[in-house]
């Protein structure tokens, strides 16, 4: 079964969002959709891993509605998988 991933990426920064407590994290959010039948996928692994080293990495499940969020990420870029 193939998946396709729909994210939205919010940086945060304590000028757009105050209740950030540091400045230099990210969230990334979004849905895993099946790609053939477009329904939401629950139980989807979601692995966001630094980039170029890969050295750091977080994972989230996604909910039953195929939304997924990742938080408190530092900054930088990142390559995200689905399992």
């Amino acid at each position: 079964m193939g998946v396709r991933v729909t994210l939205l990426i919010s940086f945060l920064s304590a000028g757009i969002l105050a209740a950030s407590s540091d400045p230099n994290t990210a969230s990334i959010q979004g849905t895993v959709t099946a790609r053939d039948t477009k329904k939401p996928l629950a139980g989807a692994l979601v692995i966001a891993r630094a980039m170029p080293a890969f050295s750091t990495h977080q994972s989230a499940q996604s909910a039953a509605d195929g939304s997924f969020q990742l938080q408190n990420l530092p900054a930088g870029a990142y390559s995200l998988c689905v399992k």
